[in-house]
């Protein structure tokens, strides 16, 4: 039986390591792109192109990935901005740029970020998914599920896709994505999730309808009460008021 990733406490806030000379210049282009007069916008964007360059021949895409993250940012409500993160993204740079992410300890700065990439929709899911499934930090986990949950539609397909895996721990995060995206026909794929063999996913699962709501939801929570784990009872006695059942 596979096992799940060890879980951690929230990992300690470290000292930013110093930049490297690439990621400075590119930290450098990308704040003069964003402050530069129009008529000069032009040269600042050939400017942090090439500052950009710089740093994949470095291979060093996390300076890329937080140089975008400015870019959707500060550049919300500028369609050029927009266009040009959109054009820097690639596969790589996306899975970068949802590490980096995770690493946040800010709550503004997350909640900023969660929402910016919830413009981005579709691509942005998958490599979601991905670190959800890696992760071994709990806060980590927390902010990919909410990301997962603003992405709308392509954050349910995401979760529908994880509902089908083997692994009790991925199916987890399913369950917990659901909660954040589904509505009352989510229930329904929730339903079965109740008798699953683990602990975690059951409890999981209970919280998940907590957070729809609703009668058919209250009920089902109601019904756990009397699950054999103490956990999974406790899970649903704390919601029980709330759901006025």
């Amino acid at each position: 039986m596979e096992s799940a990733p060890i879980k951690a406490e929230e990992t300690p806030v470290e000292a930013e390591p110093e930049l490297s000379e690439t990621g400075q210049a590119l930290n450098e282009a990308t704040a003069h792109y964003l402050q530069a007069p129009i008529h000069e916008r032009e040269g600042a964007q050939r400017d942090l192109r090439t500052a950009v360059e710089a740093s994949r021949a470095a291979d060093a895409l996390d300076e890329v990935a937080a140089s975008v993250n400015v870019l959707l940012l500060q550049g919300d409500g500028d369609a050029d901005a927009k266009d040009l993160a959109d054009e820097l993204m690639d596969d790589y740079v996306l899975a970068r740029m949802v590490v980096l992410l995770g690493c946040v300890r800010d709550g503004e700065e997350r909640e900023a970020l969660i929402q910016a990439y919830a413009k981005l929709g579709v691509p942005v899911a998958n490599p979601m998914a991905d670190a959800l499934t890696k992760t071994e930090d709990r806060l980590a986990r927390k902010t990919y599920v909410a990301a997962l949950g603003a992405l709308g539609l392509a954050g349910t397909q995401a979760a529908e896709t994880m509902l089908q895996d083997s692994r009790w721990f991925v199916f987890r995060n399913g369950v917990a994505v659901i909660g954040v995206v589904g509505g009352q026909s989510a229930i329904e794929p929730l339903m079965d999730s109740l008798a699953n063999e683990h602990t975690e996913v059951r409890r999981e699962t209970v919280r998940s309808l907590a957070k729809i709501g609703g009668d058919n939801a209250a009920s089902l929570v109601l019904d756990m009460l009397a699950d054999k784990d103490g956990k999974v009872r406790v899970a649903a006695a704390c919601p029980v008021s709330a759901l006025k059942v």
